[in-house]
């Protein structure tokens, strides 16, 4: 199982450096729009929070393109590049154009991920493209169809190696444990989630309990 952390704010990351269950860094337009706390930046400052990013993330960092014009996404992919360590995953939304500009890194050999997936097709069309990974919106999904969210997951793994599906929106821990009982093994979650899951009031108790019924008094401390 592969764990990423859905975020772009540099305490959150920072807090997650570390950690050696995460296994690297998701991010999109909006949440680095959130994170550098502005919406409209030049292309400089962008690349240089980017190179931030990827300096807290020493695992698979995730970028989805700002652009949306082919010939700004092909300079914005040949600055990322050239100014970001590797390994990096270009993540790209799952439309026509799309496809095509998955289709061109993978021949360039540069790994992408079909992203904004709301259906198999979408997953079907972004693995002929050759896409290293594919990425459904799992709450959004069982939002718009009513409660059928884990009907599309499902499909979408019974055309794809589990290897190669990373499934994000998750937005509960019950939701994580669903997807992971039906063979999901890729999530990528928000900061608060990775809290939320790793706290629990009777753990707390029961730590306290430990420490109660029994103290020593160390002879010898590491400095």
């Amino acid at each position: 199982m592969k764990l990423y952390i859905d975020s772009a704010d540099f305490e959150e990351l920072s807090n997650l450096k570390n950690s050696p269950f995460v296994d690297g860094v998701t991010t999109n337009p909006l949440l680095i729009a959130k994170g550098m706390k502005k919406s409209e930046v030049g292309d400089g400052e962008y690349f240089e929070y980017l190179q931030k990013i990827r300096k807290l993330s020493p695992g698979e960092l995730f970028i989805q393109l700002a652009s949306s014009e082919r010939d700004s996404a092909v300079y914005e992919i040949a600055k990322i590049r050239e100014l970001i360590r590797w390994p990096v995953v270009i993540k790209v939304p799952a439309t026509p154009d799309g496809f095509y500009a998955i289709a061109k890194l993978s021949k360039e050999g540069i790994a992408s991920a079909a992203t904004a997936v709301f259906s198999p097709g979408q997953a079907c069309l972004g693995l002929a493209a050759g896409a290293k990974y594919i990425i459904p919106y799992y709450s959004r999904i069982e939002q718009m169809e009513q409660g059928k969210g884990l009907d599309v997951i499902n499909e979408i793994m019974r055309i794809t190696s589990p290897d190669r599906l990373l499934v994000a929106s998750i937005k509960t821990e019950q939701d994580f444990c669903i997807l992971l009982k039906e063979g999901v093994k890729n999530f990528t979650v928000p900061y608060s989630l990775f809290c939320e899951m790793g706290k629990n009031s009777n753990t707390e108790m029961a730590v306290a309990n430990f420490a109660e019924n029994l103290k020593v008094n160390w002879s010898r401390r590491r400095k």
